[in-house]
């Protein structure tokens, strides 16, 4: 019972207004214009640090085109997945992009622009920094960039205790600094062990306080470094 209570549950599905902006506003503003069709842009690139949410908003823009009736899809770059034409075409991690599928994306780009449709790219440096072929690299940094900043400590906590009041799972400010100081940083990590916390609490019948906070992130971290 105890290890089922503990189970990470899996984010939910990623949107525009999931997604903590932070110093981000702009660019989320952009992906999301983007995936509507509302700019003239062919191609807009997206890249910063893991763990900054750029995954997130690559389907998040994929599900929004898709429910403004338009076809798209979404692959991560090192998979061996055929590149169709699209209304939008996403791409994740083109820093990852085997050099033997870079004639394959200079064709797309190249149908892409035949059939009026959107490149979107995520990746950890500017397209200035690309790896790939001048003819690729030039053509990723031919539209909209934007970098995308982790969120700062005091934005974190401030996400934490809105996810913590949404949840409606009573919880102080010593129990959310704990989280942010010892879990993994990442924002959804954060939010899938609240989750957990909160289970345990109702499970055990006991209130969230640091000591409780202290137990289930050790085991849950116990659990995940299990094979």
């Amino acid at each position: 019972m105890e290890q089922y209570v503990l189970e990470l549950l899996p984010p939910p599905e990623p949107t525009f207004a999931s997604f903590i902006e932070g110093a981000n506003r702009s660019a989320v503003r952009a992906v999301e214009a983007f995936a509507s069709g509302e700019v003239a842009a062919e191609v807009l690139y997206l890249w910063g640090p893991p763990s900054t949410g750029r995954s997130h908003l690559l389907a998040a823009a994929v599900r929004t085109a898709r429910a403004r009736g338009h076809d798209a899809w979404r692959l991560a770059a090192a998979a061996p997945d055929p590149y169709a034409p699209a209304d939008l075409c996403a791409l994740d991690d083109i820093d990852r992009l085997p050099a033997a599928r870079e004639q394959a994306l200079f064709d797309l780009f190249v149908e892409q622009r035949a059939r009026g449709g959107r490149l979107l790219f995520t990746s950890d440096r500017p397209p200035v920094d690309s790896t790939a072929r001048e003819d690729v690299r030039t053509r990723l940094g031919s539209g909209l960039i934007f970098e995308i900043t982790p969120l700062t400590d005091a934005e974190k906590l401030a996400a934490l205790r809105a996810r913590a009041e949404a949840m409606a799972i009573p919880v102080d400010a010593a129990v959310l600094d704990y989280l942010i100081a010892h879990a993994d940083r990442h924002l959804g990590a954060l939010s899938a062990v609240l989750a957990s916390l909160d289970r345990y609490s109702i499970a055990t019948h006991r209130p969230v306080t640091l000591a409780l906070a202290r137990t289930v992130l050790r085991r849950v971290q116990e659990q995940a470094a299990r094979p």
